[in-house]
């Protein structure tokens, strides 16, 4: 009996010993691991952050480029029809979308569908407007009627996708 009592006296301390070792330890470790995840997802954003900027630069740049104010202004010169203008617009249009399309693996999703709702929205205005002209008229009576059809509006879907992106992006930083 008098054995036992001794053996116990010091194996029991040495299970609590033991057991605050092994506590320590796994917090120790436990933190180790949260600060190399912090350290790894820190390296990450370095080399990420750039990259997102200027996915959003582009998409940016992209949905000014596909204003209706801008596309007539840079595809819309004389001596061309209607038809013709809304062709160059349309196909301008779809180019500047497929030149960009590997952008949205860097935005929102939210954000990219707001861009493909800008796209769908300009090209429906482009199509709507033109139905309503004479095809063979000087492509100046399509360009003035967009313009005034694009004033109306009662909210720009380039406007309204600009505006989240631009506060999407300044939340990265």
């Amino acid at each position: 009996m008098y054995l036992t009592i001794e053996i116990l006296r010091i194996i029991v301390p040495w299970i609590f010993i033991l057991g605050i070792v092994y506590f320590i330890v796994t917090k120790f470790i436990a933190n180790e691991n949260k600060k190399q995840w912090h350290t790894e997802k820190i390296a990450k954003q370095k080399i990420l952050l750039p990259v997102r900027m200027q996915a959003y630069e582009r998409i940016i740049l992209f949905l000014e480029r596909i204003s209706i104010n801008h596309l007539i202004l840079r595809i819309n010169h004389s001596g061309i029809t209607s038809a013709q203008l809304h062709n160059e617009l349309i196909a301008s249009t779809r180019e500047e979308f497929n030149h960009n399309l590997s952008q949205q693996v860097y935005i929102s999703f939210q954000g990219w569908e707001l861009v493909k709702a800008a796209i769908e929205e300009n090209i429906m205005l482009i199509n709507t407007v033109s139905n309503k002209i004479n095809r063979e008229s000087q492509s100046f009576e399509l360009a003035g009627k967009l313009l005034e059809e694009a004033a109306a509006r009662r909210e720009d879907p380039v406007v309204r996708a600009l505006d989240f992106l631009k506060k999407e992006a300044g939340n990265l930083l």
